[in-house]
């Protein structure tokens, strides 16, 4: 079975499931020790794809071990990055980095700046938002003006 290039949510499902993914599992499971990159865990680990370029088609080298913590934290900082800043694999790393090197209070620290920096962001956006319907309701309201000189 061989996905889509593009990663479409409902394809990753269905590979997930398949068997060809099991083997794929199974390959890593005997060659890996089944523990977390980022804290050494070893419990409830996922095996998470550090890109999803060859999904259906991956190389051992495209995954690793992560824990469930470890494992949302890093797509959650993922997910609330700006114009896809760090990958996968990006975040998996230097978090495991800060992680490694400061401890687990450090690295959610350095998580919770992706989330400020997102809000940063979004309240950028919104207020360009807002400058562009102020704009069309100028807009608007100069023509309606310009439609009632010309009426009168």
């Amino acid at each position: 079975m061989k996905p889509k290039k593009n990663y479409d949510a409902i394809i990753y499902d269905d590979y997930i499931h398949s068997k060809a993914w099991q083997q794929v599992r199974a390959r890593y499971e005997a060659k890996y020790p089944k523990q977390c990159y980022i804290c050494d865990g070893q419990e409830k680990i996922h095996l998470h794809h550090k890109t999803y370029k060859r999904l259906g088609n991956e190389r051992l080298g495209d995954l690793c071990w992560l824990c469930e913590e470890c494992h949302a934290i890093i797509h959650n900082i993922v997910n609330q990055q700006h114009h896809g800043a760090l990958t996968l694999w990006d975040a998996a790393k230097r978090y495991g980095k800060i992680y490694r090197k400061y401890g687990r209070a450090s690295a959610e620290r350095w998580s919770r700046q992706w989330e400020e920096r997102k809000a940063q962001v979004q309240q950028q956006q919104q207020k360009h938002d807002w400058t562009e319907e102020i704009a069309r309701a100028e807009r608007e309201l100069k023509l309606a003006h310009a439609e009632l000189e010309i009426g009168t």
